[in-house]
């Protein structure tokens, strides 16, 4: 049997004291048994305790169901076996299935703060789908059981339908969110009372920020949002959703930054006020990346919202006297931690994506350079790229720096060269490579300087690490003109790519 909700009927909570802006939640128990009245079945589904079996292939797709209310967020949680897939799709945009990927909470109490039950407690907790401030009124679910050495059950389903659009906030522009006592400038940061956001239901806890923690909110509609309506009725709709069916007493992240390049304050309490993002929280500061930057949506983080990023940690790192390169101990975690981490290097978990992690070697090299004055780094793409040998020109290849590329077949003791002059004041550098994907690519490109006459140069593995910034590695170069690039020297069979390439001044 199902568990009682937490409320039968909906739950309308008012936001920050603004009569403009309220949000409703539900959560809403589905009786699976009466949903098969309402579906297509593929295969064969036996109904036990009001739950399904599958003993084989099954794919159940309903026709669309009125929901309780129009809704611009939907969430789900349940309990079931292995083998079993849940898709959603709204009328908002009815040609698109959402697969709704679930992982057992542990940070869900069993109760919520007012010690009613917490009827998410225990089950598998799906990543919100969201649609901006455009709203639905129907939702369509595909359920495919794929049973393989045991049945394959679905014990329980719950959808839980949330509505931050009806009623919004007036746009107005970022503002600061408290005083600046950092020599570095904090960036323009949309506030709580901007976005609308829902009076916390705790007493902020304080811990000193040591390390920066990063997350997606994989939730894959806040990536194709078009502005500040979409951006805040999302917020909206992930604090409803951290408090009323995670059962937390606030909005998780400390801060949010979105696709547009702005940035959104999260918890309230301001300064090193503890969050709910990563399971530990006592000392980090979590920023999430509004979108899913992993399988199955493989969104791409653009210019802009690293950009923010990196100038929000910027701000803090040289507020707190982090190192943005270093690592220390992370009070929280209880051991020592990269200062900006990524969710993944704490728990088993994805997060921030596939796409965004390895970015983030990028973001600390970027804010390092903020922090040192901005002025001390070189990139330079194909087009100004000078060759030895025949080197051909390519676009077509994924994960590219610019709308083409350079690549030679490798040749055994070759002498194809692709290297940019560069000028230099004196120092130590940074070098960086970038390549495109490909599973073609030598695993054993040389890459690397002449320095004075001495060519220096690390094998990588091209084959890996395509679409982003590979450290080569620190080098002193004098003042004046050097050169950095690559050659075909390597194992024939392959082709070596000539991108792009950076240095950083240390």
């Amino acid at each position: 049997m199902r568990r009682s909700l937490r409320a039968a009927p909906l739950l309308a909570i008012t936001l920050s004291s603004q009569a403009w802006a309220q949000t409703l939640h539900e959560d809403h128990a589905l009786n699976l048994v009466d949903l098969l009245q309402d579906a297509r079945v593929l295969g064969s589904i036996s109904s036990e305790r009001g739950g399904w079996t599958a003993t084989e292939f099954s794919v159940i797709t309903t026709v669309p169901i009125l929901a309780p209310f129009a809704f611009n967020a939907l969430g789900a949680h349940w309990r079931s076996g292995e083998n079993v897939q849940i898709e959603v799709a709204v009328n908002a945009t009815p040609r698109t299935w959402y697969p709704l990927v679930g992982h057992p909470d542990a940070s869900s109490g069993a109760t919520f703060l007012d010690g009613s039950p917490n009827p998410a407690h225990g089950d598998l907790i799906a990543n919100l789908t969201t649609t901006g401030a455009t709203l639905s009124d129907r939702w369509r679910l595909r359920i495919t059981l794929s049973p393989r050495h045991n049945p394959a059950h679905l014990d329980e389903l719950s959808l839980v339908f949330i509505d931050s659009a009806s009623e919004a906030p007036p746009h107005s522009g970022p503002g600061w969110n408290g005083p600046d006592i950092s020599a570095y400038p904090k960036p323009p940061i949309y506030t709580r009372s901007q976005w609308g956001a829902q009076s916390p239901q705790c007493t902020s806890g304080y811990c000193p920020v040591s390390h920066l923690g990063t997350h997606h909110t994989a939730a894959p509609g806040d990536w194709v949002s078009t502005g500040f309506s979409d951006c805040s009725a999302n917020i909206r709709s992930h604090q409803s959703y951290h408090m009323e069916t995670r059962g937390w007493c606030d909005i998780g992240y400390n801060y949010l930054v979105c696709r547009h390049g702005r940035a959104w304050e999260g918890r309230a309490g301001g300064d090193d006020v503890r969050g709910a993002h990563d399971g530990y929280n006592c000392g980090s500061m979590g920023t999430a990346a509004m979108g899913y930057f992993h399988y199955p949506y493989n969104q791409s983080p653009n210019s802009d919202l690293l950009e923010i990023l990196t100038e929000l940690y910027a701000w803090k790192a040289d507020q707190k006297g982090i190192n943005p390169l270093g690592r220390s101990y992370y009070s929280g975690y209880g051991a020592n931690m990269d200062n900006i981490y990524g969710h993944q290097d704490v728990k088993a978990t994805a997060c921030p994506g596939d796409l965004l992690y390895p970015r983030l070697d990028e973001v600390r090299v970027a804010v390092d350079v903020l922090l040192r004055g901005g002025s001390s780094e070189v990139i330079v793409d194909n087009v100004s790229a000078q060759t030895l040998g025949a080197w051909s020109t390519g676009s077509t290849a994924p994960g590219r720096y610019g709308p083409d590329y350079l690549w030679a077949s490798t040749k055994g003791g070759g002498s194809k060269f692709c290297y940019w002059p560069v000028d230099l004041q004196s120092g130590n550098y940074d070098l960086y490579a970038w390549w495109t994907e490909g599973a073609n690519r030598t695993p054993t490109a040389r890459i690397g300087a002449r320095i004075d006459g001495s060519i220096r140069y690390r094998t990588m593995n091209q084959q890996d690490s395509g679409g982003q910034w590979n450290l080569i590695g620190r080098y002193w170069f004098p003042a004046g003109v050097s050169q950095i690039g690559l050659s075909n020297n390597a194992p024939e069979g392959h082709v070596v790519v000539g991108d792009a390439m950076r240095l950083v001044r240390r």
